[in-house]
C-alpha cells in the first residue's frame, strides 16, 4: 500500500470515528458504541461506499473467502473434530 493511500484511509477512519463520537455523546450513549458503529461502516462486511464506490478495506474477493472457508473446513476434519454443525452451503 503506498503512503498516499494509507494516509487517505487513515483520514477516513479518523473522520468517521470523530463523527460517531460526537453523535453518540449528543445522544448520551456510550461512545464505544459509536466506535463499534464506525468500525462496521468502514469494515469490509457492510458495504457503504465511502471511498471509490466500495468498502474501504475490502481486499479479498468472494473466491478468496470461499477458499479460506474450504481450508478451514479441511483443518477441522484433519483435527478430528466432527464437522456436523458446519453450514456446508457456504463451502464450495
Amino acid at each position: 500500500m503506498d503512503p498516499h493511500t494509507f494516509l487517505q484511509n487513515l483520514a477516513v477512519v479518523l473522520c468517521v470515528a470523530a463523527v460517531a463520537t460526537v453523535v453518540f455523546q449528543r445522544l448520551r450513549q456510550p461512545v464505544v458504541f459509536g466506535y463499534l458503529l464506525a468500525g462496521m461502516i468502514i469494515g469490509p462486511h457492510i458495504s457503504i461506499p465511502l471511498v471509490g464506490g466500495g468498502a474501504l478495506f475490502a481486499r479479498f474477493s468472494r473466491q478468496d473467502e470461499a477458499e479460506a472457508d474450504q481450508e478451514g473446513f479441511n483443518n477441522v476434519v484433519r483435527a478430528g473434530i466432527s464437522p456436523e454443525g458446519i453450514d456446508r452451503r457456504r463451502i464450495r
